[in-house]
């Protein structure tokens, strides 16, 4: 198996499976193996094997079998889902050997992730642990998981596409390393906002959807989980974003181009 991942629940592995009445060629998937040490364990393994795997949504993956074993050698626990070819949105965000993610594919990604996450809070009400950088202060703090938790992990997320960086990044210097406590400095009204925006979109985004981005990843990043939003509402903001990016504006451009001088300056 090749190893494509790490998550709160442990290892990511490719590998291959044959079909259930033995015919025709094997089919790729993703194994997820349980970290023995990790902080979800088997009440989280039992729980995605009881709902993920009555789940039918196009933007959720689907959950095609899974694995418990207690012997000699130990626990074994594994969860196999379908195979996504084309890599993950971390893979398309961070990676400098791929193209730069456009701001309206961003968008786009994000969106089908909220309405995932609308499906399963809704019709489901399953909460989806985070892994380290991600997972929210009260459950950090007690170990008790709500759906808002989930609300937490997705504002980091929403500030990682804006951003292009990780939640966490030691390679950087002292105040930049944690990018909740980095963006706080460039607040969503304030005249500096621009400069969180990552440098590869080239400017090519549009300023007022990504304040709006902005605005509610501050809302889904609430210390009170009860203060934060809905995952539909999540959803409905991200497709004012989306319409407020294809509709554009002429104060994007006057933003892009200050933006653009200042960044000239700095680097002179």
């Amino acid at each position: 198996m090749l190893k494509i991942g790490e998550g709160g629940f442990g290892s990511v592995y490719k590998g291959k499976i044959r079909p259930a009445d033995g015919k025709g060629d094997p089919i790729d998937v993703a194994i997820k193996k349980l970290n023995r040490h990790g902080l979800q364990g088997h009440k989280q393994w039992l729980a995605e094997v009881l709902f993920l795997g009555v789940v039918n949504h196009p933007n959720l993956v689907k959950l095609l079998g899974y694995c418990c074993v207690d012997d000699e050698r130990g626990i074994q626990r594994l969860l196999i889902y379908e195979y996504m070819p084309n890599r993950s949105l971390e893979d398309h965000l961070f990676s400098r050997a791929l193209p730069t993610l456009p701001w309206k594919k961003r968008l786009e990604i994000i969106l089908g992730a909220a309405q995932g996450l609308a499906y399963l809070h809704e019709g489901l009400e399953i909460q989806v642990v985070g892994t380290y950088g991600y997972a929210a202060p009260e459950y950090v703090e007690t170990g008790h998981l709500k759906v808002q938790s989930d609300i937490w992990s997705f504002g980091v997320v929403l500030y990682e596409i804006l951003t292009g960086r990780r939640s966490l990044e030691r390679n950087r210097p002292t105040m930049e390393q944690k990018l909740l406590d980095w963006v706080k400095q460039f607040p969503a009204d304030g005249k500096r906002f621009s400069m969180i925006i990552d440098p590869r979109l080239r400017n090519n985004y549009s300023f007022s959807a990504a304040r709006k981005v902005a605005k509610l990843a501050d809302s889904c990043l609430k210390k009170t989980p009860e203060e934060r939003p809905t995952m539909n509402l999540v959803v409905e903001s991200l497709k004012q974003a989306i319409q407020e990016s294809e509709e554009g504006n002429s104060s994007d451009n006057n933003h892009v181009t200050s933006r653009s001088k200042l960044t000239a300056r700095r680097s002179k």
